[in-house]
């Protein structure tokens, strides 16, 4: 075998092609939001540079402004959502296809779970 073949399969073995690093491009566009109550939200995020922005959907339909940070090194997931009387702050790591987050949310002190994110 060729030696850059043999080098190409050796590194095909040890970085899976599905387990490429994820860009933060990767994490533009439409999302539903599953809560720990099993409720679920929509929500659309824009990559630009460092910074994710979008807007999520309450349950009484109104839009929220979304603003987080992306760290593909330990693939987590860091937002805010600010709706017209909340805060939600989400933290969550994003699987290794960057089809799904999961994570933990805190609603402004009073209430807080799990939540998970996939992407449509």
């Amino acid at each position: 075998m060729a030696k850059g073949l043999m080098a190409l399969t050796m590194l095909c073995v040890v970085f899976p092609l599905g387990a490429m690093a994820l860009d933060i491009s990767d994490l533009s566009g439409r999302w539903v939001v599953t809560w720990g109550n099993a409720t679920h939200n929509d929500m659309t995020l824009d990559a630009g540079g460092n910074t994710l922005t979008g807007t999520y959907t309450n349950d009484a339909g109104r839009p929220c402004t979304v603003a987080g940070t992306f760290d593909p090194r330990t693939r987590r997931l860091t937002s805010e959502l600010t709706c017209p009387l909340s805060v939600i702050g989400m933290q969550g790591v994003v699987s290794g296809d960057g089809q799904t987050v999961d994570g933990s949310y805190d609603f402004g002190g009073a209430a807080s779970g799990a939540f998970r994110m996939e992407k449509q």
